[in-house]
């Protein structure tokens, strides 16, 4: 399990640490407040510790079917970059991200799993993923309860 590094604010109980911490299922999950102040979308980051080789990105949501399936708009971006992300280092890193998944519209279906999976090919240390909305009604944030990177 990898730490996460970075996110934009969490709404109520659901912290981005939950992202890493092995777990699918119950309130197991990170929800963004909002998507940004200015739309520039709800993030996080994950830091693997070493430039790493890469091959997938899975992003998941509880499986349980009493959640309904939603689209989020999302782009995950990479960075090779193998410094410590820490405030000072924050802005190269930022600067360094080149583009792993295009912007897609992600569907989150319980029925297949609540899972989208992406294939990739890349020499990373760090990965962001960026959710610019959520179809789900009630004005929901991001919500991912696992990331898994292969």
């Amino acid at each position: 399990q990898k730490p996460v590094v970075d996110s934009t604010p969490y709404y109520d109980v659901y912290p981005s640490t939950k992202l890493t911490d092995g777990d699918k299922g119950g309130n197991s999950y990170y929800e963004s407040d909002g998507f940004g102040e200015n739309g520039e979308g709800a993030y996080f980051v994950i830091d693997l510790l070493q430039v790493t080789s890469i091959s997938q990105v899975l992003l998941f949501l509880n499986p349980d079917l009493s959640w309904e399936a939603r689209t989020q708009n999302l782009t995950i971006y990479g960075s090779n970059l193998n410094i410590g992300y820490n405030p000072t280092n924050k802005a190269t890193i930022e600067a360094s991200y080149f583009e792993l998944v295009a912007n897609n519209d992600a569907l989150f279906d319980p029925v297949l799993g609540n899972f989208v999976q992406y294939e990739v090919s890349a020499q990373v240390r760090y990965v962001k993923v960026v959710i610019y909305s959520n179809s789900i009604p009630a004005g929901y944030g991001a919500q991912i309860s696992e990331i898994s990177i292969y």
